[in-house]
């Protein structure tokens, strides 16, 4: 296949995508104001979906991965012959993506720590509600 049929494949199949994803956008927004009609606690904006949560999680992580995937991808598809700074963009990289990764490991780590404090002091708080004073002794 040329590539005048490739890039007429992908529109047509991103302007079907793009129109079942609009219509169902559409359908979303009039179910939700007709909830809200019907009971006005409802609020008019719905929560956001499973996709829209992920991204907005785990945007910073997939611009690094991507940013820099598609460097190292670009080095190492690259022919001739290596210089020091292709071995460097590589390296650094590489380096970035591990970073990334760590530190998104010890970011989540963190949360489960504090969670885990959060829980002992209610804990300990509510011990301290129920405990005798000296008073009582």
């Amino acid at each position: 296949m040329t590539i005048n049929n490739w890039l007429t494949i992908l529109a047509i199949v991103a302007g079907a995508t793009v129109s079942l994803i609009v219509a169902h956008l559409h359908r979303k927004q009039i179910r939700q104001i007709e909830l809200h009609r019907a009971d006005p606690s409802v609020p008019i904006t719905p929560p956001p979906s499973a996709i829209t949560r992920f991204f907005r999680r785990y945007r910073l992580m997939i611009f690094n991965v991507v940013l820099n995937g598609g460097v190292i991808v670009h080095q190492l598809l690259k022919t001739g012959q290596i210089t020091r700074g292709d071995i460097f963009i590589i390296s650094f990289s590489t380096v970035a993506l591990a970073y990334a990764f760590i530190s998104d490991q010890m970011t989540q780590q963190d949360l489960m720590i504090y969670r885990t404090i959060d829980r002992i002091v209610d804990f300990l708080h509510e011990m301290a509600r129920y405990a005798p004073s000296k008073k009582d002794g």
